[in-house]
C-alpha cells in the first residue's frame, strides 16, 4: 500500500481490493487505494470527501458503502453514509444514519445494509458511550429504519452474514472497559 493505515475498511470487489480511509502516524486519512492482483500494484482512486477513520463498511451490489467514523482523536462521530462506484470512481453522499457512531459494524443482508452498535463521544464531556442501536438502510429508497437494538454493547466487533442471519462476535463495551 502507498499509505500504511490502521482503523480503515478493506473490501474485495470484482478483481480488486479497496482500502478506504483510516489513520497512520500522521493522523486521519482521506485516501482510497485499490490493489490489483494481476499487476501486483496499489493505485490511488477518488479520495473520501473528508478524513475518516473508525468507520465501518460493506459491499452491496458492487458498490462500497461506508458509514460513521470521525476525523479527530476525540469528538463526536458522524452519521454520514458514503457510496463508492468503482466503475465511475465517484463517491456519493447518501442519507445519513439516524445515530452517529464509530467503531461499529456494517453488513449487507437481502435488500438492506445494516449499521450495528459502536460508540460515540459526548460533545460536552468527551466521554465515550455505547450505541446499542441497529439501523437498516434500503439503498433503493435511500431510507434508514431502526430495527431491534443490540442486547449488549459492542464496538470493534467482527460481523458476518450466514444463512440469512447476522452474527456479531467479539468487541467490547466502551463504558465497561477495564
Amino acid at each position: 500500500m502507498n499509505q500504511c493505515p490502521m482503523d480503515f475498511y478493506l473490501a474485495s470487489i470484482e478483481d480488486m481490493l479497496v482500502a478506504v480511509g483510516g489513520r497512520n502516524e500522521n493522523g486521519a486519512l482521506s485516501s482510497v487505494e485499490t490493489y490489483s492482483p494481476k499487476t501486483d500494484s496499489w493505485s490511488y482512486v477518488a479520495g473520501l470527501p473528508r478524513f475518516t477513520y473508525g468507520h465501518a463498511g460493506t459491499i452491496y451490489k458492487d458498490f462500497v458503502y461506508i458509514s460513521g467514523g470521525h476525523d479527530y482523536q476525540i469528538g463526536p462521530y458522524r452519521k454520514n453514509l458514503l457510496c463508492y462506484d468503482h466503475r465511475t470512481d465517484v463517491w456519493e453522499e447518501r442519507r445519513p444514519m439516524t445515530t452517529a457512531r464509530g467503531w461499529h459494524s456494517m453488513c449487507s443482508l437481502g435488500d438492506s445494509i445494516y449499521s450495528i452498535g459502536g460508540s460515540d463521544d459526548n460533545i460536552e464531556s468527551v466521554e465515550r458511550f455505547d450505541v446499542l442501536g441497529v439501523e437498516a438502510y434500503g439503498p433503493q429508497c435511500n431510507q434508514w429504519t431502526r430495527v431491534a437494538p443490540l442486547l449488549h454493547a459492542n464496538s470493534e466487533s467482527g460481523v458476518a452474514v450466514w444463512e440469512g442471519r447476522i452474527y456479531i462476535l467479539g468487541g467490547y463495551s466502551s463504558t465497561s472497559q477495564g
